[in-house]
């Protein structure tokens, strides 16, 4: 406003995104040579994120506080066809045999994760020190008979949790509701009067000190040495994640690549796990394990006790939630094909058929469980050290692995 007073005046240039020139090629660099070929893309969000779920037919819809696996795998394929690479080449980083594996970005740090199921908080919120993860007495009180007892007026812990110097803690994240006209989708004009609400994740976060920081998403990757370097030239050019790029949503840009530690050290988990378990009163804690699901796991109940039982494993107990996945046909207003899968952060507890579990567990996390592996589905962590550092009754320690 305020033309005839001569305001609002701006100048604009528009210029092509750099390439990924030196940079990418160091960040390439930084890729080549990881353990295993595995590593952690460190995404800056530079633009309020539109990541959304299963849409209803409400006028509202909720973002999620992470990026799916897939989602990210579906920018990075648009990328490489930018960049002009050719069929051949996309098959190689997407598909078969040495193709890259896609987790899911998450804030809070390269070792973030899904909240358990089976991690509790208060219900008037609190520290660190009152998280409680309820997975060893679950364990314990199956395996033993004997209840043990729970803290009153907890509530189910959700988000992403990293640790850090004061333990874990919920990774931050803004969110925000923006409002827009809803479309009708057979005409495909604006429905007069129709309003439709979508929230978003800022790019901006509250920071230590009382000040603001960005945003920032770390994503999993795996997949071989040259193919992953591929995907990190592709990324460095900047990445477009979720909906709505008419109203400046979704540009993040790969700030770091990182070596990923999470999976490091399974046998110290294991131990660790075992002792706890000793401490509860359990006669045989080698012969068990806990696993947590860092993504769905597209897998009925059924298929996987038989899943586990090929491993020399039986399902004791678990935490778990299903889910829908699936998409949305706007014009005849109805879900597509859907499908029930366990959500990422259920917890199941698992014992070995006869003798030490770790042989086992090893191929479990190694592997993983049902289909969707390339997109983030079915990865697991055997042994997670918040079921440790998190258990009632103990403040949590700086010990471990990430």
């Amino acid at each position: 406003g305020g033309r005839g007073r001569g305001l609002g005046l701006v100048r604009m240039e528009i210029q092509p995104m750099t390439g990924a020139g030196a940079a990418g090629t160091a960040l390439a660099g930084q890729a080549a040579g990881k353990a295993s070929g595995r590593a952690v893309l460190v995404f800056r969000v530079v633009e309020p994120l539109n990541i959304g779920v299963v849409k209803t037919g409400g006028n509202y819809l909720a973002s999620d506080g992470h990026v799916p696996g897939s989602v990210i795998r579906g920018a990075v394929a648009a990328a490489l066809d930018a960049r002009g690479a050719d069929g051949e080449a996309l098959s190689r980083v997407l598909e078969g045999p040495g193709a890259v594996v896609f987790g899911d970005a998450r804030p809070g740090g390269p070792g973030a994760i899904p909240a358990p199921m089976t991690l509790r908080e208060p219900k008037a919120g609190g520290g660190s020190a009152e998280l409680e993860e309820m997975a060893l007495f679950l364990c314990a009180t199956s395996l033993t008979g004997r209840s043990l007892p729970a803290s009153p007026d907890m509530r189910v812990a959700s988000g992403s949790f990293a640790r850090g110097a004061e333990g874990w803690r919920r990774a931050p994240i803004q969110r925000r509701t923006v409002t827009r006209t809803a479309r009708d989708p057979a005409r495909g004009k604006a429905d007069d009067g129709q309003l439709f609400s979508v929230e978003i994740l800022d790019p901006w976060v509250e920071g230590r000190g009382g000040g603001v920081e960005p945003l920032r998403l770390y994503a999993p990757v795996a997949g071989g040495e040259e193919v992953l370097a591929r995907v990190v030239e592709a990324a460095a050019d900047g990445l477009l994640l979720g909906g709505t790029r008419t109203r400046g949503f979704g540009l993040v840009e790969l700030e770091e690549v990182l070596e990923d530690r999470s999976q490091d050290g399974l046998e110290r988990r294991h131990e660790r796990w075992c002792q706890a378990l000793a401490e509860l009163g359990v006669l045989e804690p080698r012969r068990t394990g806990v696993f947590l699901c860092l993504g769905p796991l597209a897998l009925d109940q059924e298929r996987l006790r038989r899943r586990l039982d090929g491993m020399g494993l039986r399902l004791v107990e678990g935490v778990a939630r299903r889910g829908l996945h699936g998409g949305w046909n706007s014009r005849a207003r109805v879900p597509r094909k859907l499908e029930g899968v366990f959500l990422a952060g259920s917890v199941f507890v698992v014992e070995s058929a006869g003798g030490a579990a770790l042989p086992a567990l090893e191929r479990l996390e190694a592997e993983g469980l049902g289909p969707g592996r390339l997109d983030g589905w079915g990865r697991v962590a055997v042994c997670h050290p918040i079921h440790v550092d998190c258990r009632p009754g103990r403040r949590p320690k700086g010990e471990g692995v990430a």
